[in-house]
């Protein structure tokens, strides 16, 4: 049986878009491309939608570069600007990496200028190093800072929230990953956009211009094309279609395997065979630069004379085109895919958006009007289209209200008590619907056999200070140490509202799920008023969130040393054991006070006290077991 519970949505009106927080400074869309990015913001000044320039302009590069030790060197135009001389550690078109594992990405390993190897505790991808190695999540991060620093420049105030968006076809694991990549940017992800909904925006499709569209967004990467209602202030997306594996990275690739067929035709000696030498990939990533430029320049000229390497060739836009047509009918080939999903044909639509970069070559021009009948609509610069977008989106979860948008969205941010007292927020404020959101937790008792779930509502970070909405328990599982249970809580909202919360044991496989269904209507005071305390709380509520988190971490080590000093205790010399000891009663203590920064200190005085005890534990176990004898 359902229980029955409000979220908060007043009947008949989306209570969300009535609210209007305090102002939190600006909140700045971006659009975290494979090959470029760009930062947008709503100016306050003439509530206009602006791509922020900086001093490389406003496209900046995707790319990073580092050394063999993983220190970033370079940012954006120029890492990108070494990307030939440096292959191995000029990184790039990473978003077809994020959130995805080496098995995922078998077929492209070979075109990829870095080695990659798979990250076992997460089964996600890393970038090898050679001494280090380095995930895509970090990458992205870097370019996500850099965007965060221009912002910064050109508004003159501090930015801490964004919205990032991403390809409609990523899914959770991708979409987790551009989000994790904005906290390390020391970002606030108020929203993971998608970026077709973002362009519809942009190009000024809303309530006062109803219809139905295709976006048709090629860009370095990815192809995703969406097919869009847009009715009554709702964005209804009526189907999609995709793939993210195909963009402007591919026509590169095409182009520069051409190129490479005739380079080795004039040096037949080159020995580029082994594709994983050193040498193939020098070569090959020159041939990609070179791809690139040749691409830019036979979009405005029938015909290239230019110089690769010493030798002199010429190549016309006919030839790239016939490398490229088979790219481009697959493109259509997915849009008349998404059509027959959505049961619409062709002059049911009003019009097709063009977004990406990749939408400037006339072969793409050509196919889509012999294909939809007349010229698509090119009238925004297709590079800006989605971070024009994701600024407007920005504005509006900013606080500030729009006549022109009002999507469905939960008004207070959902989740889960956690140990200590605290909330792990799944389910952010203002987050549309239908959306779902997972974390994975574990077990910090003992033998425990049971979780017990606590679903609360609100934007405090102690539960003691949010709305309880439900509570069940997963019972039954096998008692088990500290550590060893993986519990996947799932939040997943429909379209009406109603929450249906999963707890599974990974493990076991044991699962419980409930419904929490919206029956009454939260007041627009009674949400005013809670957004108002966390604002005005938000400082000693972080304060107590940090102690508690902490206490939880001390009361770890105190347990885990415990267990040493019974077990190894023969491994430290007597003056050793009485530092360690004492150590251990002055972090006890620490521990049962509300002073922060003494716990910070207690904790950090009793790790260098035990580290070489720690060290010498583990050393034992290992040497025990490799001899065959039974480790404690």
């Amino acid at each position: 049986m359902p229980i029955q519970i409000d979220l908060g949505n007043s009947s008949g009106s989306n209570a969300a878009n009535s609210v209007a927080p305090k102002k939190l400074g600006p909140v700045i869309g971006i659009d975290l491309g494979t090959t470029n990015s760009l930062v947008a913001w709503v100016n306050p000044e003439n509530l206009k939608s602006t791509v922020i320039s900086g001093p490389e302009g406003e496209l900046i590069p995707s790319v990073i570069q580092v050394n063999a030790d993983g220190k970033v060197l370079n940012v954006g135009t120029q890492a990108f600007e070494q990307k030939s001389t440096d292959p191995a550690h000029v990184l790039y078109s990473v978003k077809r990496l994020m959130g995805r594992s080496l098995q995922d990405l078998e077929s492209q390993v070979a075109q990829i200028p870095y080695r990659l190897k798979n990250d076992e505790l997460n089964s996600q991808c890393l970038i090898d190093l050679g001494q280090k190695t380095i995930s895509p999540i970090e990458v992205s991060a870097e370019v996500l800072k850099k965007l965060k620093k221009i912002a910064e420049e050109k508004i003159g105030q501090k930015i801490e929230r964004a919205v990032i968006t991403v390809p409609a076809y990523f899914d959770d694991a991708q979409r987790s990953a551009t989000k994790m990549a904005g906290r390390l940017a020391g970002l606030e992800v108020l929203r993971v956009f998608n970026e077709p909904t973002a362009a519809a925006l942009a190009y000024g499709w809303n309530s006062s211009r109803p219809g139905i569209v295709a976006v048709y967004d090629l860009g370095g990467g990815t192809f995703d094309l969406s097919l869009l209602r847009i009715d009554e202030n709702v964005f209804e997306v009526l189907a999609t279609a995709g793939d993210t594996q195909l963009g402007g990275d591919d026509f590169d690739r095409a182009l520069a395997d051409e190129l490479l067929r005739r380079f080795e035709d004039r040096h037949p000696d080159a020995q580029l065979n082994d594709v994983d030498s050193n040498a193939h990939r020098k070569v090959y990533a020159q041939m990609l630069g070179a791809a690139e430029k040749i691409k830019k320049a036979l979009s405005d000229q029938e015909s290239l004379t230019f110089d690769l390497n010493g030798a002199r060739m010429q190549i016309s836009r006919t030839e790239v085109e016939k490398l490229w047509t088979p790219l481009v009918e697959e493109t259509l080939r997915l849009f008349e895919a998404a059509l027959l999903d959505a049961r619409l044909n062709k002059n049911d639509l009003q019009d097709v958006l063009l977004v990406g970069g990749s939408t400037r070559m006339p072969l793409v021009h050509k196919l889509l009007e012999k294909f939809f009948g007349k010229a698509p609509n090119a009238v925004l610069n297709p590079d800006q289209a989605v971070a024009l977008g994701a600024a407007l989106q920005a504005h509006i979860l900013g606080g500030n209200l729009s006549e022109h948008l009002l999507l469905d969205v939960i008004p207070l941010s959902l989740g889960i008590e956690t140990m200590g007292g605290t909330v792990s927020k799944l389910i952010p404020r203002n987050s549309t619907i239908p959306t779902e959101a997972r974390e994975v937790y574990t077990n910090h008792v003992e033998n425990q056999n049971s979780f017990d779930i606590h679903i609360v509502q609100g934007e405090r970070e102690l539960v003691k200070d949010c709305r309880s909405l439900a509570r069940f328990r997963l019972r039954g599982l096998p008692p088990a140490p500290a550590g060893y249970h993986r519990i996947e809580v799932l939040f997943r909202i429909d379209v009406n509202g109603i929450l249906n919360v999963r707890a599974k044991d990974l493990r076991s496989g044991r699962a419980h799920e409930i419904e929490v269904k919206a029956s009454f209507g939260m007041s627009e005071d009674e949400l005013i008023k809670l957004l108002e305390a966390s604002i005005d709380h938000a400082e000693s509520d972080f304060f107590e969130r940090q102690l508690r988190d902490l206490k939880i971490e001390a009361d770890s080590i105190v347990i885990a040393a415990e267990k040493t000093l019974a077990k190894s205790s023969h491994l430290a010399t007597p003056s050793e054991l009485s530092s360690i000891k004492a150590r251990l009663v002055d972090l006890k203590n620490a521990k049962s006070s509300s002073d922060l920064q003494a716990l910070q200190l207690a904790m950090e005085e009793f790790d260098a006290v035990s580290r070489d005890l720690a060290e010498r534990q583990v050393n034992f176990a290992l040497q025990a077991t490799l001899s065959g004898q039974k480790a404690e």
